[in-house]
């Protein structure tokens, strides 16, 4: 895990076309807020030293819990605040997957697509955590979530398991093909 926020830190530090997304997926208490909070220190403590050549002005990030981004667009009709979010250059998400959909309207994963789509459009850096592995997203959220993390090319970080990996190369390795092949 460590190596991977490593290797996504340098990427941003290099404002560089591949590696933009990092997903970290695990149990309960494994570190991954604890390795966001850390990334997203070292985009704000190194800054000054290194940003200013490649992204050629100051770099804006934003952290978020994304149980209260969901509280406050879909219960307070709040768009400001992911607007906020998406004006940011780096976005750090924290614990998709937790939100309550208390009127099972669907509108949690539909403001989780539209974000993500938002930020892949964009071509914003994006970190997020989850305690739902990979598996687990398609009957999590609607196929649009999975769909944008897709065109991200995010990298999942798979504590639960097999390790990092491309979402792309995880999506092809667990098609239903492959699957019924083992």
């Amino acid at each position: 895990m460590v190596d991977e926020c490593e290797t996504w830190c340098r990427n941003l530090a290099a404002c560089g076309r591949d590696g933009r997304a990092i997903v970290l997926t695990g149990p309960f208490g494994c570190g991954k807020t604890h390795a966001m909070r850390a990334s997203s220190r070292y985009v704000r403590d190194v800054r000054m030293s290194i940003w200013p050549e490649p992204w050629a002005y100051p770099l804006t990030a934003m952290r978020v819990e994304w149980a209260t981004v969901v509280r406050e667009v879909c219960e307070n009709d709040n768009r400001d605040y992911c607007d906020d979010l998406l004006a940011a250059d780096v976005a750090f998400i924290d614990d998709i997957g937790c939100e309550e959909d208390r009127y099972k309207s669907g509108s949690p994963a539909r403001v989780l697509g539209d974000v993500l789509g938002a930020l892949h459009d964009k071509r914003r850096f994006v970190f997020l955590t989850t305690n739902i592995g990979p598996e687990g997203w398609a009957s999590r959220w609607d196929g649009r979530v999975n769909d944008r993390l897709w065109r991200l090319n995010a990298r999942i970080v798979d504590l639960w398991g097999d390790g990092a990996q491309s979402f792309a190369a995880w999506s092809a390795l667990n098609s239903a093909d492959n699957v019924a092949r083992k």
